[in-house]
């Protein structure tokens, strides 16, 4: 098992604490981008209807599913576990199009990881999932050329 060094968990944790807050409204706004969706096009259910929507599922000492289908930012199918090759990952979830919040979390990271000497891709890797099924490859590429710009 290999485990990051202090410098690079003390980065993320500083950077985790500045984002909490945003990761909660980021939590209660998501459900599977339905409510994004809904917002969008201005069919904001009453707020009675719209907490029904918003549930939390604990699956604490749980693994990600490693098989987990999904698409790279090329449009290309991949799996998660094509991505853990034995050294660290920081697997961070998002929307690639979100004009409010994700950006900031994506920012938030790519700055705290830039504080550290340790290089993504060469000692741990980095990777950003939508959590809305309908973003595309094109979307992924876009939010990364965004962020790292």
């Amino acid at each position: 098992m290999v485990f990051p060094t202090r410098q690079l968990v003390m980065a993320l944790c500083a950077s985790l604490c500045r984002m909490a807050a945003v990761l909660a409204l980021i939590a209660s706004a998501a459900v599977g981008g339905q409510a994004r969706r809904a917002l969008a096009h201005a069919e904001v259910p009453p707020s009675g209807e719209a907490a029904a929507l918003v549930g939390f599922d604990q699956r604490l000492g749980e693994q990600a599913p490693l098989d987990l289908p999904l698409l790279n930012e090329a449009g290309q199918p991949v799996r998660l576990g094509d991505y853990f090759t034995g050294q660290p990952v920081i697997l961070a979830l998002t929307y690639f199009e979100c004009a409010n919040l994700c950006p900031l979390v994506r920012e938030g990271l790519a700055t705290a990881l830039a504080e550290v000497s340790l290089r993504a891709g060469q000692d741990y890797t980095v990777v950003v999932v939508s959590i809305d099924p309908a973003e595309t490859g094109a979307m992924a590429a876009a939010a990364k050329a965004e962020t790292l710009a």
